[in-house]
């Protein structure tokens, strides 16, 4: 009786040392990207626009979808430069941009052609407000 005890008190040691001995090796991990998938730093700010719809109300309206990055620095409250075929417009994007971060906001502006749309930071400065 003491050695089936002993016996079996050692299988089970045995058992349980090789089961971890086999959860400690290290597994091989496939690591698949996309080109797409990558995202490059965010070191300057940056406007672009993301998506143009048209408008359902008026025959020339489009709405605009526009990503800012702040890169860097913080930005507070951009002023934004909307052209197109038949407008151009000043907007701001309201609101505090952290760095390395981006924020969309949509705008509407008047265009025959949604290709000839583009956007580009404002040649104003403002100063961040003080408190």
């Amino acid at each position: 009786m003491r050695i089936a005890g002993i016996t079996l008190a050692s299988f089970l040691l045995m058992s349980l040392f090789t089961m971890t001995m086999v959860e400690a090796k290290p597994q091989k991990l496939a690591i698949k990207k996309d080109i797409k998938d990558l995202k490059v730093p965010l070191d300057s700010k940056s406007v672009k626009i993301t998506k143009i719809y048209k408008s359902r109300t008026l025959h020339v309206g489009h709405i605009v979808e526009i990503q800012v990055c702040a890169g860097m620095e913080k930005l507070y409250s951009p002023d934004l430069e909307l052209y197109s075929d038949r407008d151009s417009i000043q907007v701001t994007m309201w609101g505090l941009i952290i760095p390395k971060t981006c924020k969309t906001g949509e705008f509407f502006i008047a265009a025959n052609d949604p290709d000839s749309i583009s956007a580009r930071f404002s040649n104003q400065n403002y100063r961040e407000p003080t408190k």
